[in-house]
């Protein structure tokens, strides 16, 4: 019999992208991108969402969320999809999207460091 160990992961993290402003008031002209970063686990078959970071959200400014397309669907050009708020781990952030500024790299890099 094996037993089952949640061993941290330590290269990648689960991201919970999400539009601030429509969540407090849907349907508003604003929009406020964050970067919420959570720490992920393996027991040996499955990765789970740990723990939250939330002194390492990131707060994108308008520049950095049009760069990542946030809030357009593929039919727009968008790289993902238009929800204002979903899950993407760091890996597949970085395949996903093909222009991050550098800031949001940086943040990547930093986020993975502190894990």
């Amino acid at each position: 019999m094996s037993s089952m160990v949640n061993e941290l992961v330590t290269d990648n993290f689960d991201i919970n992208v999400f539009d601030r402003a429509q969540y407090n008031e849907p349907g508003c002209d604003s929009h406020e991108w964050l970067l919420c970063p959570y720490k992920l686990t393996w027991d040996g078959d499955n990765y789970s969402i740990s723990d939250e970071m939330a002194d390492l959200n990131l707060v994108l400014t308008a520049e950095e969320a049009e760069a990542l397309t946030l809030g357009w669907g593929p039919d727009l050009g968008g790289d993902m999809e238009e929800s204002e708020d979903f899950w993407i781990d760091a890996n597949s952030f970085k395949d996903t999207y093909k222009s991050i500024p550098k800031s949001v790299k940086d943040w990547l890099d930093f986020v993975t460091y502190n894990l």
